[in-house]
């Protein structure tokens, strides 16, 4: 965990000479978790224990449409064109033939049981990744290793899965789904235990790569270390498998203590890492960032920052002019979330220079009304500089907390 933190503080140092000047990212004084720990009042105090979070992830549940109790939905499923048709949400304006293929799925009368075997792409319409391009418009999100699957229906063409996880719905190449029956799917669904990701990322062979905040269900811990349900390529295809993985500090036996100080460790284990649109290159954007961060500590919020914006317990709104704002500021609280048009970061708190900060995946900034790509997860000072030129503190709608 240690070395992690530190590559990561290294490339993010290399990346300063080329950002400060549009005050978008901090001195490295505040680029470590433990600097704002010590700032932060009863830091290790836990905020929900495990009922504690069940009540709260239930009324996340309640005001987030995209959230599904998997292990709930009916096995009869009936009509599923407007899910696949919200899924898409208006791509196929913009692809016909993608959304013909899609809208001509071949959609089952009972679901389908399955998980991830590998990290996939998660897409709008049954079309590959374009590898060039890091702002795929098609991309929903990534989906890891052991995921639990309710699949839908499948492309005329066999080569795609239309599938819901527990925060997104759309399609999935097919190949990189495990099938299963429900009992062995249960296992993933709802296990009895589980291992949490507590770093940026965790990997266990070729392509199975674990994103913070991972669970990989986990049958028991033994001298060696773990055993875990995992899925594992066989003659036939992938399989469902009991593997024995080495104990790591990227593991951490069900989720992190909810606490503000991890909710800041498992945040800077994403310092420097590179910003990915989606998910692409096995990263994480603005939204993804702070679902998987408050993942880790137990919290299961939307995938999309529009619905985070909704869903977290505590709503305050960003409003008036900057004396309000920065009076609004004072009241937030380690690890809340702040929220403008199309972008969610992070609040840390006030450095010894008496300036706010916030961490987020930042995939661009401005000097002037020009645009500079960034594309890095930097912690910056919370009123750097935005196209309207008014500085994100104006810019701020709402903040969310727990």
């Amino acid at each position: 965990m240690k070395m992690i933190t530190l590559i990561a503080l290294t490339i993010w140092l290399m990346l300063g000479g080329f950002a400060d000047a549009a005050g978008i990212m901090a001195d490295a004084l505040y680029s470590g978790p433990e600097y704002w720990i010590s700032r932060t009042e009863e830091a290790g105090r836990v905020l929900y224990d495990e009922a504690g979070l069940r009540v709260l992830n239930d009324g996340i549940r309640s005001r987030s449409p995209s959230i599904t109790t998997l292990a709930a939905v009916p096995e009869e499923q009936g009509d599923v064109s407007r899910l696949v048709a919200e899924s898409a949400q208006g791509s196929g304006k913009y692809h016909p033939a993608a959304w013909k293929k899609a809208a001509s799925g071949i959609f089952y009368d009972e679901i389908r049981y399955g998980a991830a075997a590998e990290r996939l792409n998660l897409r709008l319409l049954p079309v590959p990744v374009d590898p060039s391009d890091h702002y795929d418009s098609l991309q929903g999100t990534a989906v890891d290793p052991c995921e639990p699957l309710i699949i839908r229906g499948e492309t005329q063409d066999g080569a795609w899965f239309f599938v819901t996880m527990r925060n997104y719905s759309g399609w999935v190449q097919k190949d990189g789904v495990m099938l299963l029956d429900r009992k062995q799917w249960m296992a993933y669904a709802e296990p009895k235990q589980f291992l949490t990701v507590s770093s940026a990322l965790y990997r266990y062979g070729g392509r199975q790569i674990f994103q913070l905040g991972s669970h990989i269900p986990l049958v028991k811990s033994t001298d060696d270390g773990y055993e875990v349900h995992m899925p594992v390529r066989g003659d036939a295809g992938w399989m469902d498998s009991v593997v024995v993985i080495e104990r790591d500090d990227s593991l951490h036996v069900g989720s992190l203590p909810c606490t503000r100080e991890n909710i800041l460790r498992s945040a800077f284990s994403l310092l420097g890492s590179v910003y990915g649109w989606g998910g692409l290159d096995d990263s994480v954007d603005c939204s993804s960032l702070v679902a998987d961060v408050y993942r880790s500590v137990g919290v299961e919020l939307p995938r999309d920052a529009d619905q985070q914006e909704k869903a977290f317990p505590l709503i305050r709104s960003m409003s008036g002019g900057m004396d309000m704002r920065m009076k609004q500021l004072d009241m937030l609280r380690v690890g809340d979330a702040l929220f403008r048009e199309g972008h969610v970061m992070l609040w840390l708190g006030y450095g010894t220079d008496g300036m706010p900060y916030l961490m987020h995946a930042c995939s661009s900034y401005y000097l002037g009304r020009v645009k500079h790509y960034l594309r890095r997860v930097v912690v910056s000072p919370a009123d750097f500089s935005t196209y309207s030129g008014s500085g994100n503190v104006m810019a701020l709608r709402h903040a969310g907390g727990i």
